[in-house]
């Protein structure tokens, strides 16, 4: 029997490539389990997200804390901060833990639950599940800097209009998916018609402007689903996720072709960034 690299095997699991499962070159190995980092609390971050990570080519691992950071805001424990790992030279060497980004929980937002992901370029997106603008969140992108040991930049591509404007949806649990054409696809928890929940889609900026454009392809009724709140896949040509409520019985998973969804109404005018208090989430069902 091979001694397998269990790290390497979670990282296939998760992007579906099964040649990232690699040898130790030992035999007759156990399977070891091995704790690479743990976080101090406070400005370290606390509270790695339920989601997981995401890997770079190069082996680094991404991921976000949903408390801790700079501290004082939200709560005074501060309002989570986005991570990288980066794997040790040599075997038996520590990882190196970089603090990429800290929320405040103003217009930024805070409590980010769901997993990052990268784009070819090496930005990094996710979303906040609460605070921002109206309170309700936000989707986010990280640029990295342009020469080594500079600051990453956040960009927030888009505030979710809370209570305000209910038809945006508000608090994303999940994080986006990023499509070829750069397009992010992702959920709201809570909002949408009939406050359940919706699926959206944010198209990049056209040439010589700089705003995104937030599109809601489709508004979950409870008989189709409640509180969708995990990451979206991409398959053939449509989007599959899961609510974890609604439905006839306990939850749903779901496919939406975007092609045939209508684009939903449309970017929503009464979406302006409007004085509601910031908010705490719903949180996941245990």
């Amino acid at each position: 029997m091979r001694a397998v690299n269990y790290l390497a095997v979670s990282a296939a699991v998760l992007l579906g490539d099964p040649s990232l499962i690699v040898a130790s070159g030992a035999t007759n190995a156990q399977p070891r389990h091995e704790a690479i980092y743990s976080f101090e609390g406070g400005r370290d971050g606390e509270a790695p997200s339920l989601s997981g990570l995401t890997a770079d080519d190069a082996g680094d691992l991404y991921g976000v804390t949903v408390s801790g950071g700079v501290p004082g805001g939200c709560g005074g424990d501060g309002c989570g901060t986005i991570f990288r790992l980066v794997p040790p030279a040599a075997n038996g060497a520590r990882w190196a833990k970089e603090t990429l980004y800290s929320f405040s929980g103003g217009a930024d937002g805070g409590d980010p639950y769901g997993k990052p992901l990268l784009d070819p370029l090496g930005n990094v997106y996710g979303t906040a599940g609460a605070y921002g603008a109206s309170g309700s969140g936000t989707v986010w992108k990280l640029s990295p800097p342009a020469a080594p040991g500079g600051a990453w930049t956040q960009q927030i591509l888009h505030a979710f209009g809370g209570f305000a404007c209910g038809l945006d949806g508000r608090e994303p649990h999940a994080g986006v998916l990023v499509g070829r054409n750069g397009h992010l696809f992702g959920t709201t928890a809570k909002g949408g018609a009939a406050d359940d929940g919706t699926v959206f889609e944010l198209s990049p900026p056209a040439p010589g402007r700089t705003t995104w454009t937030k599109q809601v392809l489709h508004s979950f009724g409870l008989t189709d689903g409640d509180f969708p709140s995990r990451e979206l896949v991409a398959s053939r040509g449509a989007l599959f996720g899961t609510a974890a409520y609604g439905g006839p019985g306990g939850g749903i998973v779901f496919r939406l072709d975007p092609a045939e969804s209508g684009a939903g109404p449309g970017p929503i005018p009464c979406c302006t960034p409007s004085p509601v208090p910031a908010r705490a989430p719903r949180r996941l069902p245990a």
